[in-house]
């Protein structure tokens, strides 16, 4: 087994990769949310814009882990509760074709469309989105979670 994965049956496959290894694709993607959410001023991950995968902690998967990441560089999981995100969400997220985990709430800042490509998260086992963000859809007015 690599040195850097865990070895129990729940986390199984779980491995914080080398700086520079998170698959290009998902990078892409990681950067399009960064950069559509003011990514910069995050309370978590601001500073790995080019690697997401780079600031996962395996020490901490199961407390405030952000981002995780799957043997090979894919996000499998970002938890992105209460992180000061702002803007609008970008449609590249349904791009994740690994993704289990996706938490979003909390995160006042989150404006605008529900991108019909979220729904392309066909791997998503949990998909959060709630409490205090203000989202514009087009078949409603305004929508606000609480």
């Amino acid at each position: 087994m690599d040195a850097g994965c865990l070895g129990d049956d729940l986390t199984a496959g779980f491995c914080k990769p080398e700086f520079g290894q998170t698959h290009l694709e998902d990078r892409a993607v990681f950067q399009a949310l960064y950069d559509a959410t003011d990514g910069h001023a995050w309370d978590r991950c601001s500073a790995f814009r080019d690697d997401p995968c780079a600031c996962q902690d395996i020490a901490s998967m199961h407390d405030t882990q952000t981002i995780i990441c799957r043997y090979g560089g894919r996000i499998v999981g970002l938890y992105m509760t209460s992180n000061g995100l702002k803007g609008k969400l970008p449609t590249e997220l349904g791009l994740l074709k690994n993704i289990w985990y996706f938490y979003l709430n909390e995160n006042p800042g989150i404006t605008g469309p529900i991108h019909s490509e979220l729904g392309l998260l066909s791997s998503v086992y949990y998909f959060i989105f709630v409490a205090s963000c203000r989202i514009v859809d087009e078949h409603f007015q305004v929508v606000v979670l609480n």
